[in-house]
């Protein structure tokens, strides 16, 4: 067996988007003739929602090695909160010793706390261990720089020019990419020559069938019980951002207009958004609120900000009418949760740019009804389409709902761990083994 020492700052009972990707492919890199070890920062240091269900889904068998890092509280009067910068020395040191005793092939440094990437390049340079990065969002990008300031992230100008000075230090010497979108891929070799010739791969989101057992559908929360037939129940699960708000305006906007409609003979519509907020406790905030009153919808839409278990959710998805999959103003944007939403059983209806990612997998799937844009001004544009989309998906659903996903082996957690093997093989076809 080769080993494989996997970097995840963030790991169960935390419940992240960026560690999905690991935690459902640790059941199966043993078949691919891999051994793992996980390397992630305790959970009592991290401020991310914890989920315990999470633990029912991890190997009993598997070794975490879990640091400490500085108080949030303490280093957020430096203005550092991070938890990638908090534990980076910590993890630093840990890895040390792994490598030491344990001896690994590679590396494997998948989350979207850049900073911790840097690891692979220092452990490179003292053990000349090769390492694989894992992008699941773009790391330095200009994404912001052009919009007001109230929508840009908190501390923007100062992540923007760590991430500059950083993310050289940590791709240049990587010696394989894997990224959820091609873009992602194709701007990092051009920016970088040097990883040029690195193997490289293009891995989607994946689901796992071990996470929608039945034994889980007790999860379900009380606002949301299994049947409910005398509502159709329109639902969205995840964080809502800010590059959101114009498509699920646009949605909204619909929405108001059917449910206005006289002609339409069907149960009392309802709209949940569930768990739209990263924070908790006095943090959380409804994103939907302004828009929801501003188009007083208030009657028709339950917005819950709080984070929901990772389980419930999934489960939440397959007791739902109508999945809605509203995409973003970014055109790289690749919904985290397309793989869970396809292989839920339940028709799904979306709003993407048609240069998005997410829209080339979503239109040839024909349990979903996608409604595509090329800009923001032709977003604006769209309430006709948008209204006769979901019209036709309501008048629908049974017919949708019937029809067998597409390829659902690209979205099998197995097979795409299977696909992250082959990159790690062919790395360590071309390095000379450790002595």
């Amino acid at each position: 067996m080769r080993r494989l020492l996997i970097v995840s700052p963030y790991f169960p009972p935390d419940n992240t988007a960026d560690m999905h990707r690991v935690r459902q492919s640790l059941a199966y890199y043993g078949d691919f003739g891999w051994e793992v070890q996980v390397l992630c920062v305790n959970p009592q240091f991290t401020e991310a929602y914890k989920d315990d269900s999470l633990l029912q889904t991890i190997p009993s068998n598997l070794l975490i090695h879990r640091v400490s890092a500085p108080s949030a509280q303490l280093t957020r009067k430096f203005g550092l909160g991070s938890i990638a910068l908090r534990s980076l020395i910590p993890m630093y040191l840990k890895g040390n010793e792994i490598i030491r005793y344990w001896n690994p092939d590679l590396v494997f440094i998948s989350t979207t706390q850049f900073p911790s990437m840097l690891l692979g390049a220092w452990w490179k340079s003292k053990f000349k261990i090769p390492y694989v990065l894992d992008f699941q969002d773009p790391w330095h990008h200009n994404h912001y720089v052009h919009l007001p300031a109230n929508q840009r992230p908190a501390k923007f100008w100062f992540s923007y020019r760590l991430n500059k000075y950083l993310e050289p230090r940590a791709v240049r010497k990587a010696d394989g990419i894997i990224a959820v979108t091609q873009a992602y891929i194709d701007t990092l070799k051009n920016r970088y020559p040097e990883i040029k010739e690195c193997p490289e791969a293009v891995i989607p989101f994946g689901a796992s069938p071990e996470d929608v057992r039945e034994e889980y559908a007790c999860h379900l929360p009380e606002y949301f019980p299994p049947v409910e037939s005398s509502i159709f129940r329109m639902v969205y699960t995840g964080v809502v951002n800010q590059e959101m708000i114009p498509v699920i305006r646009q949605f909204l906007l619909a929405f108001r207009e059917l449910i206005s409609n006289r002609e339409i003979i069907t149960p009392k519509f309802h709209l949940y958004f569930i768990g739209t907020s990263y924070g908790s406790g006095v943090n959380r905030k409804h994103k939907l609120a302004e828009l929801v009153k501003e188009l007083s919808l208030e009657e028709y839409l339950t917005e819950i900000p709080e984070r929901v278990a990772f389980l419930t959710a999934l489960q939440i998805q397959k007791h739902a009418d109508l999945l809605l999959l509203p995409g973003t103003t970014d055109k790289n944007y690749l919904a985290s949760k397309l793989a869970p939403y396809l292989l839920s059983g339940r028709p799904i209806f979306s709003i993407f740019r048609r240069s998005s990612e997410a829209y080339k997998k979503l239109v040839d799937q024909k349990r979903v009804v996608c409604i595509p844009f090329d800009s923001e001004v032709e977003l604006e544009g769209l309430n006709t389409s948008i209204f006769n989309g979901l019209l036709h998906a309501i008048k629908s659903i049974e017919e949708l709902a019937k029809e067998p996903i597409q390829h659902p082996e690209k979205y099998s957690a197995e097979i795409l761990t299977g696909e992250q093997v082959k990159i790690f093989n062919k790395i360590y076809g071309v390095l000379q083994p450790k002595t």
